[in-house]
């Protein structure tokens, strides 16, 4: 989890079901306590949470915490390459204006892997959060050129 946004999915998709009596998230932690009855089951918990374009799993289920955070460290730092890469290029005029334009569209989808996702389950439930707001700002077209001018 990484922001409120993602904690009011949590809970709006879980509170619904029927036999959940409390949520409590604890973003930091990435965690959630779910206290429920017999009739709600860890598989049911996990797709309902996967339908909010999270990830989850039992607490008894071996997880690959540290996996999932290397995967995020490595598009995040993609990401903010490429852009160094597109802005280094553009700011020295080297090649055609194109190669920038590349660039930076690989550093979008290098970052956007981590967001879209969470923006589409969230477009899915009617919800706008910042993944969707951040997906809306990366697409920003001038009219012109199809990407926002840069000064």
């Amino acid at each position: 989890m990484d922001c409120a946004d993602e904690v009011e999915a949590i809970q709006r998709v879980l509170k619904p079901l029927a036999g959940v009596r409390e949520v409590r998230v604890n973003l930091l932690g990435g965690k959630v306590k779910i206290f429920h009855d017999q009739r709600v089951t860890s598989p049911l918990l996990i797709k309902t949470i996967g339908a909010a374009g999270l990830k989850a799993s039992a607490k008894n289920e071996a997880v690959s915490i540290e996996g999932a955070r290397k995967f995020r460290k490595l598009c995040v730092a993609a990401s903010g390459l490429f852009t160094g890469l597109g802005l280094l290029l553009q700011w020295l005029k080297i090649g055609p204006a194109s190669v920038p334009d590349a660039l930076f569209a690989v550093a979008i989808i290098a970052g956007g892997i981590l967001i879209f996702p969470k923006a589409f389950a969230a477009l899915r439930h009617f919800a706008l959060d910042m993944n969707v707001l951040m997906t809306v700002a990366v697409t920003g077209r001038d009219g012109k050129s199809g990407l926002l001018p840069v000064e």
